[in-house]
């Protein structure tokens, strides 16, 4: 018998050659884009959760609405295994994130572990103590490890239209800048329910100026914006000057997009659903309980249509925006978070399911320097500012020089959550699944920038996500916001063109991705 190290033609071994080709050919192409992976079988998906009241650092007079949840998506592969976590809470820390990806790589026995920490910025939420929450995120990641199977992706996006997310920011004119909504409380739903006229609380700022700072102004009584008893001859004028409507009508990030995975036989394996827009409508503080907001909504929708599989949200960069309401409660956030699920759902319908063969991670932690002026605030000057500011705000305050007031007090309020340190290190990740992207970054992003960075790829399918690893650059607005100063603004730890710098970076790791 005639033996030879020559290997039998493509025709006898069952394959095409020109097929034969266009694989070697998309194998060899993958392999020169740093951080991706091919393999002959699809890669692994899995998807895990676990509740966190039981670990919570729960207030004795506060209860559960309902469940709030650390989840875990862990894709496996040989090369490159990594995670993304996702938390019903406002924010992490730095020190959390370390824990957790600490905790991530002990527990599957990883070095180097791969991992992004996304919270879904509710305000209902409760807070955990890092070893604790690190402990249980690991113990979840083990189990989404244990579920993974091999996976097809599709996309899903729907652009949500009028009626339910607003920029937050208002323009008074030039000289006064922007002022900042920052609580859904006065405004009123106009021109068929398609616009948020938010001029009465505008008034309140202007003639109850003592009465916008803090929670009460959100959880008590609401002032008379009609009573204008004790107002300065200025605020009168101010008042007289602006427009009898005001709606919210700045730029917002319109898309609802989700990941779906399924395994071979089509059976949901699990989604993550994203959207823009500050998980605000339920304001536990009222009734002394915790909730995950509409993004709890939202995800049981999602799960319960897709037979039970989990579905795990990421917040989008959404700063200067919040939710389309009048006011806050159960219903307001039950009908938000329903609305959204019912858009993304029928839209996951429509989804091209394809095997995922291909992933993709990079990461670029970068040097910001931290604005000077907060490293010379002192608590003598916190407690000033707030002191002056209560002082001008109850006399017949010029309003101009309340905003002034406002904006500092905020800002040395602020100085306070940013450390000794002259610059922070941050994180930008983005994640590839197939042509798929998730573009990660830190701190509370404007929506423009996470605009900016969808649309340098026409065409591509991007989900960007706020708040990933670190909240340390606290909000990062537009070059133009800090000239118009503003709630956000004032808390800035990074001075102005930051953002931008930011969405460059994000940018420039998505050119990696689609070289």
């Amino acid at each position: 018998m005639q033996t030879s190290s020559t290997p039998e033609p493509a025709e006898r071994q069952g394959v095409n050659p020109a097929a034969g080709v266009i694989s070697l050919l998309l194998f060899a192409v993958a392999m020169t884009v740093p951080g991706c992976t091919m393999e002959k079988a699809p890669l692994k998906v899995g998807f895990a959760r676990q509740e966190i009241a039981s670990i919570g650092i729960n207030k004795p007079d506060y209860s559960f609405h309902d469940t709030l949840y650390a989840k875990v998506i862990w894709v496996e592969d040989r090369e490159q295994p990594f995670g993304i976590v996702s938390l019903d809470m406002i924010e992490v820390t730095d020190g959390q994130t370390a824990a957790i990806k600490k905790s991530l790589a002990d527990s599957l026995g990883i070095s180097g572990v791969r991992v992004i920490v996304c919270p879904s910025h509710t305000h209902s939420g409760t807070s955990v103590e890092d070893t604790a929450l690190a402990r249980w995120v690991g113990s979840i990641a083990r189990k989404a490890r244990q579920a993974a199977r091999p996976a097809r992706v599709g996309y899903s996006r729907v652009e949500v239209g009028p009626g339910l997310v607003v920029n937050r920011r208002v323009a008074i004119n030039d000289k006064f800048g922007d002022l900042t909504m920052g609580y859904s409380r006065n405004n009123k739903i106009v021109e068929d329910g398609k616009k948020l006229d938010a001029r009465d609380q505008v008034i309140d700022f202007i003639v109850h100026g003592a009465q916008i700072l803090g929670t009460q102004y959100a959880d008590v009584g609401v002032p008379n914006t009609g009573d204008l008893t004790g107002a300065s001859p200025r605020s009168l004028a101010l008042l007289n000057s602006l427009p009898q409507s005001m709606p919210l009508d700045g730029p917002v990030d319109p898309h609802l997009e989700a990941l779906c995975f399924r395994d071979k036989s089509g059976k949901t394996i699990g989604t993550l659903v994203r959207f823009a827009c500050h998980a605000t409508t339920f304001r536990g503080s009222r009734t002394r309980q915790y909730s995950a907001d509409f993004p709890g909504v939202l995800c049981a929708k999602v799960s319960k249509a897709t037979g039970g599989a989990p579905a795990h949200f990421v917040q989008g960069p959404c700063g200067n925006t919040k939710p389309f309401i009048e006011d806050y409660g159960e219903d307001l956030m039950v009908d938000i978070g329903a609305r959204l699920g019912r858009l993304i759902t029928q839209k996951m319908e429509e989804a091209e399911f394809i095997p995922l063969i291909k992933t993709y991670w990079n990461q670029d932690i970068q040097s910001f320097a931290v604005a000077p002026d907060l490293a010379e605030i002192t608590e003598e000057m916190r407690v000033k500012a707030e002191d002056d500011f209560r002082r001008m705000a109850a006399t017949p305050f010029d309003p101009y020089e309340l905003k002034k007031a406002l904006d500092w007090g905020v800002r040395t309020w602020a100085s306070q959550f940013v450390g000794d340190s002259d610059t922070l290190r941050l994180p930008f990740t983005v994640i590839g699944f197939n042509q798929f992207a998730l573009a990660a970054m830190p701190g509370e992003i404007f929506v423009q920038h996470g605009m900016a960075v969808k649309g340098r790829f026409p065409g591509k399918d991007i989900i960007v996500v706020e708040l990933t690893d670190s909240e340390s650059p606290l909000y990062v607005p537009t070059r133009e916001a800090f000239a118009r100063g503003g709630y956000e603004p004032s808390t800035a730890a990074l001075p102005a063109g930051s953002g931008e710098r930011m969405a460059d970076i994000c940018i420039h790791l998505l050119e990696g991705l689609y070289r």
